[in-house]
């Protein structure tokens, strides 16, 4: 079950964003899903390059994104 959730927020994070690495423009995969430390229902969502290694953290309203 958890696997295809983040198979899910994966795909739909490279629709989002594009999922293009700033530095080499490879691939962006996501790694990782959590609260926003604020508490606002918001996530935050972390992309990481497959070739070179740089992340990015994205804040996604889930409520929206649905």
């Amino acid at each position: 079950m958890w696997d295809q959730y983040i198979s899910d927020l994966h795909w739909a994070s490279k629709a989002v964003f594009g999922a293009a690495c700033p530095v080499c423009r490879g691939v962006m995969t996501l790694i990782e899903v959590e609260a926003h430390p604020n508490g606002n229902g918001l996530e935050l969502h972390t992309l990481k390059c497959q070739a070179c290694g740089p992340t990015e953290s994205w804040s996604i309203d889930p409520r929206v994104a649905a």
